[in-house]
């Protein structure tokens, strides 16, 4: 099972790395200019990443019952994780845009394209309705949060309430995810034919996303931000989930499933769309990107270590 788990969380990597490698491939080759990646990370900001939170949460399935204390739990974890990042990176950099990449980094993870699979390979399919659950409330926190985040350190740290208020409400991410939430909640359809079509845009968006920042990485500038990542992929990937998951484990009546969906909620790497926000909205893009890649190959590893040793324990 735990073998069957490490291959299931490479095969969910492996493409990451290859469109990834794709896209500094072709900046070799010359046959695209990074100038015009940048162009293009502008245009997935502002349309291909809507229309895939458009169609999560148009398709959001919220036929299953909610356990409340669970769900409370999680959204409470990634709230508290902000609230005390907000508190003690300031102390720690500088410069404002870099923080709210650091911040953005060490709080949202990937769970639309982690959670599921790895859940199935643990539990089965009768289980993915716990995970689906978990996706259909965390992520939009993730994406919201990280909007105010980006906003505020992006403008540095200075802005008033109304700017601040103005650049949320145009904010692409929040206009895809507000109007999904619309049509989900009003019963509102998408005509077939143009419904196909975006579904297309939407899956496109995160193989894009990292195909332009593989294309933008450089290994030196990667080199000089390890003070910076190392110690804040420590944070994100290994003691947020090993304490949460002790939290839960110690003073909640979780059963084993919730308990290994709470570590995941940490554990899992960055969301890809961060990159392309925190280029877009005057934050450190060169570290969110960073973060995205080096959490995506240290993934492989961390998950399975994490995964064989609560298997060890009997504790899955």
């Amino acid at each position: 099972m735990v073998i069957d788990s490490f291959r299931i969380a490479f095969n969910a990597i492996l493409p990451f790395i290859i469109y990834m490698g794709f896209g500094a491939v072709t900046v070799k080759a010359g046959w695209v200019t990074e100038a015009v990646l940048k162009k293009f990370n502008t245009l997935v900001f502002k349309a291909f990443f809507p229309v895939l939170m458009f169609c999560n949460m148009y398709n959001m399935d919220t036929g299953y019952s909610v356990d409340g204390g669970f769900i409370g739990y999680i959204l409470a974890s990634i709230l508290l994780v902000i609230g005390l990042l907000i508190l003690l990176v300031p102390r720690w950099i500088s410069d404002s845009g870099t923080r709210g990449s650091m911040i953005q980094g060490i709080y949202r993870s990937n769970l639309v394209l982690f959670a599921l699979p790895l859940t199935q390979s643990i539990y089965g399919e009768s289980c993915m309705a716990q995970a689906a659950i978990l996706i259909a409330f965390a992520v939009p926190v993730y994406n919201v949060a990280a909007v105010l985040i980006l906003e505020f350190y992006g403008s540095g740290g200075k802005t008033d309430i109304r700017t601040l208020l103005k650049g949320i409400a145009s904010n692409p991410i929040i206009i895809g995810i507000v109007i999904g939430l619309i049509f989900h909640f009003s019963g509102l359809q998408v005509p077939a034919v143009i419904y196909g079509s975006m579904s297309k845009f939407s899956d496109m968006a995160t193989p894009l996303g990292l195909f332009i920042l593989g294309g933008t990485l450089k290994m030196s500038d990667l080199r000089a931000d390890l003070p910076l990542l190392i110690p804040a992929l420590s944070i994100k990937m290994l003691i947020l989930p090993v304490v949460f998951y002790g939290i839960a484990y110690f003073f909640f009546p979780f059963s084993n499933l919730q308990r290994f969906l709470v570590l995941i909620t940490h554990a899992t790497p960055v969301a890809v769309s961060s990159f392309a926000m925190a280029d877009n909205m005057g934050c450190n893009g060169r570290l969110a990107g960073e973060f995205v890649v080096l959490s995506t190959i240290i993934s492989a590893v961390s998950l399975f270590l994490l995964i064989f040793l609560l298997s060890l324990a009997g504790l899955l």
